[in-house]
């Protein structure tokens, strides 16, 4: 449930950097991104506490789906 909240986090973040672009100061604009990465690693930390909790390898994973992904015709 944590990762819900932090993906929209995400989505926050997201929307006043788009918001921002063009009409705000760069310093603005930065402290904007610094809080975006700051959500984005939130989001990717509970990815791998979950993976964790749950026993996935995600080394494993990722190759295996890499796999899958280069066979697929996009």
């Amino acid at each position: 449930m944590f990762l819900v909240t932090e993906v929209g986090e995400v989505v926050q973040e997201t929307l006043r950097l788009t918001e921002a672009l063009g009409k705000q100061p760069e310093a603005d604009l930065q402290r904007i991104r610094d809080n975006l990465g700051m959500e984005i690693y939130d989001v990717v930390w509970n990815l791998c506490d979950l993976a964790n909790l749950a026993g996935i390898d995600l080394d494993a994973a990722f190759a295996m789906k890499a796999a899958i992904n280069r066979s697929r015709e996009w």
